[in-house]
C-alpha cells in the first residue's frame, strides 16, 4: 500500500490535494493517508499567560479545525487515514513526519502566487521540496488575489521609493 503524506491546514488548497489524492485512490487503489497538522507554537509573551489546559485546548481546536474538511473527503471516498499532529518549524515537521512514517510521497495544496509574492512571503512548499528525500506533488488551487497578483508589488514599489528618497 503506498503512504502519502498530505499536510493540512484547514484551507481550500489543503482540501484539493486531499481530494486530488481520493481520486487517485478511487481509480487505482492501494493508497494510505496520512494527514499532518503543524501548528505554530504559541509566543512566549502569550503562553506565559496561558495554563496548561489553554494551551493544550488551543492546539486541539485549531487541529480540529484543519482536519475536519480533509477527513469528510477521505471518508466520503473510502480513503484509509490517520491524523498526526506536530508543533514548530512547519517545513522540518514536515520532513521529519514523512520520514518517521516512512511515507512514499507528500503532496501539498498550495495556492497560486507570482514569483514575487512568494519571494516576500516564503514557500512552505519550496522549503519542503528543498528538505524531503521523497517526492513532493503540487497541487496548485485557487488564483492569487487581486491584493497579491497588484497590492503586495505595489507596497513593495511604495516602501522601496520612500527608502529612496530618505536615503537622498
Amino acid at each position: 500500500m503506498r503512504k502519502v503524506l498530505i499536510p493540512v491546514d484547514g484551507s481550500d488548497n489543503a482540501i484539493n490535494a486531499v481530494r486530488h489524492i481520493s481520486n487517485r485512490h478511487v481509480q487505482s487503489g492501494g493508497i494510505k493517508v496520512h494527514l499532518l497538522h503543524v501548528a505554530t507554537p504559541l509566543p512566549k509573551a502569550i503562553a506565559g499567560y496561558l495554563s496548561a489546559y489553554d494551551i493544550a485546548s488551543h492546539y486541539r481546536d485549531e487541529a480540529r479545525k484543519a482536519f475536519a474538511g480533509p477527513s469528510e473527503v477521505l471518508e466520503n471516498f473510502g480513503v484509509p487515514y490517520e491524523r498526526h499532529t506536530a508543533r514548530g518549524d512547519k517545513a522540518e515537521c514536515i520532513d521529519h513526519q514523512a520520514r518517521s512514517l516512512g511515507v512514499d510521497e507528500i503532496v501539498m495544496g498550495t495556492g497560486r502566487k507570482n514569483a514575487l509574492t512568494r519571494l516576500i512571503e516564503g514557500s512552505l512548499t519550496h522549503q519542503v521540496m528543498s528538505r524531503a528525500d521523497v517526492p513532493v506533488e503540487v497541487i496548485a488551487g485557487r488564483k492569487e488575489s487581486p491584493f497579491e497578483r497588484y497590492g503586495l508589488p505595489a507596497g513593495l514599489g511604495a516602501a522601496l521609493a520612500l527608502l529612496f528618497v530618505a536615503n537622498e
